[in-house]
């Protein structure tokens, strides 16, 4: 991070901390991204941590979840995921991990609450299942299911929260128990950057190691500029139900 980048954080007294000196035998590009999320948790030097990721923007003051009975009882709270993705019935995760299908719901690891001394175990679990990401990711999807393969693996319950709301191709809102809007967790069609054609089907490449910059001008591209005008239709609509849906 530069400098100036550092000094922006100074006020509001953020400690930013380089992680790659805390694993030297891994390289930085097995680091980067999904596999560096347990680590930051286990290394902050909070014992309670509040985990965002950088595209899940809470819409009210999260510290009340450290207070809840929820997080009280079980040292985590996890999220659903909208949608099932890799831990489906029959597949090859649990031949490998020797855990039974039980058909509860996937989690979401961008937004989360865990108290390390609590989970201490669960956390370097799935902390090494991402620092051995170029296997376990053939067969789960990112970090989020390592957390639950590594919960459920130690045997450790943790506490669930309510079911999200998904506004296709913007957001996922996440809630809380009194159904109050919690964050919003962005996500789908217009995340970085314009759609690009793959075999005749338009599709939003993965960001890389792009500036800043580029990031905000493939954005307003994306919204204002876009060619495909029925996705930028059907986007419009998505985004102004999202707007007009209830807390908002």
């Amino acid at each position: 991070m530069p400098s100036w980048g550092r000094d922006a954080f100074r006020p509001w007294q953020v400690d930013l901390r380089d992680i790659a000196p805390l694993r030297p035998e891994r390289r930085l590009s097995d680091l980067r991204g999904f596999p560096i999320k347990p680590l930051a948790v286990l290394n902050s030097l909070f014992d309670q941590v509040l985990f965002l990721d950088a595209d899940c923007f809470p819409i009210r003051d999260p510290s009340f979840l450290l207070d809840t009975q929820e997080f009280r009882d079980h040292g985590a709270v996890f999220w659903p995921d909208w949608k099932r993705q890799q831990l489906v019935e029959g597949a090859d995760i649990w031949k490998l991990t020797g855990l039974p299908f039980t058909g509860e719901p996937e989690i979401e690891s961008g937004i989360f609450v865990v108290d390390k001394q609590v989970c201490w175990d669960e956390l370097c679990l799935t902390d090494w299942m991402n620092l051995h990401s170029d296997f376990w990711y053939r067969y789960v999807l990112g970090d989020k299911d390592t957390f639950y393969l590594s919960w459920r693996k130690r045997g450790r319950v943790f506490s669930l929260g309510p079911e999200p709301h998904r506004f296709t191709a913007c957001v996922t809102r996440h809630f809380w128990f009194d159904q109050k809007p919690l964050a919003d967790h962005r996500e789908g069609t217009s995340k970085y950057r314009m759609p690009t054609k793959v075999k005749n089907l338009r599709v939003l490449s993965r960001y890389g190691g792009r500036s800043v910059l580029k990031d905000i001008y493939d954005e307003v591209a994306q919204r204002f500029v876009v060619t495909n005008f029925h996705e930028h239709v059907r986007y419009l609509g998505e985004l102004a139900r999202f707007w007009t849906a209830e807390g908002n």
